[in-house]
């Protein structure tokens, strides 16, 4: 299904009833990375699965995808779907969306689960890492987007998982150059809202990647697990739902009892 929000395109699912539960998705993913959770989940909650502007069925809101611009687009579906409190579960840049929302919207925000994401914003290495990798792009995308999704598994995952991992590059490969690149703007200007998660009421989860080479586990274990926030630290690297589905399954099930 679609939705048309400032006269772009957003693409949805929507399945099961019960309390509301959305998923987003990481850069260069989709829709489809949450197939997994689907028959889990939807006899007991109204599961909503979302393109983010930029990626798959969805189109670009501008030339820089902000957080706060996609989670204005999220209220604008959620309303139009008669829901007013949801659970949210965020991949990596999905999980940064998400937080975007729950400070605009703490009290719909019934909990939000970052699985290999962080309230931090990005460092100036950081920054420039991103903006290389615009550069990059501009003149080889499909390189670029092989070798980044091959990155995201750790070694002995790559070893692992090798049709998973080339079935998850073909996927990434359905992202247009220009969602690529005004994500990475938004997420490069993303704001800092660690104070805020360690401050929010709502309910909060981690789970996070031992060999996630973007996300340093331990620190936000240390940072968060004393904080009211559950964090579980897996094996691999950052892509749990493909190293360590079980492991995510299991949390999530937990998180929204």
């Amino acid at each position: 299904m679609t939705v048309l929000y400032r006269g772009s395109r957003l693409f949805y699912t929507d399945e099961g009833q019960g309390p509301a539960l959305i998923f987003l998705h990481g850069l260069l993913e989709n829709h489809n990375m949450w197939g997994f959770m689907i028959k889990d989940l939807k006899s007991t909650h109204r599961v909503i699965f979302i393109d983010l502007p930029g990626h798959g069925e969805s189109e670009v809101l501008r030339e820089q995808n902000s957080m706060e611009d996609i989670a204005e687009a999220l209220r604008f579906l959620l309303d139009k779907l008669e829901i007013k409190k949801v659970y949210i579960v965020g991949h990596s840049m999905g999980g940064y969306v998400g937080l975007a929302y729950a400070k605009e919207y703490p009290i719909q925000t019934l909990g939000l689960f970052l699985m290999n994401s962080t309230p931090e914003g990005d460092t100036l290495e950081r920054k420039k890492l991103r903006k290389h990798g615009i550069e990059v792009a501009q003149n080889n995308y499909e390189a670029l987007v092989k070798m980044s999704v091959g990155n995201l598994f750790s070694k002995e995952s790559r070893e692992k998982y090798v049709d998973a991992i080339e079935e998850t590059k073909i996927e990434a490969l359905k992202t247009p150059l220009q969602g690529y690149i005004a994500s990475q703007k938004g997420m490069m200007e993303r704001e800092d809202l660690s104070l805020f998660w360690a401050q929010a009421k709502f309910k909060r989860a981690m789970l996070l990647g031992a060999d996630d080479t973007l996300i340093n586990a331990e620190k936000l274990y240390n940072a968060y697990s004393n904080r009211g926030v559950k964090v579980d630290i897996v094996k691999g690297g950052h892509m749990a739902q493909i190293e360590n589905t079980s492991e995510v399954v299991s949390a999530l099930l937990k998180f929204i009892i």
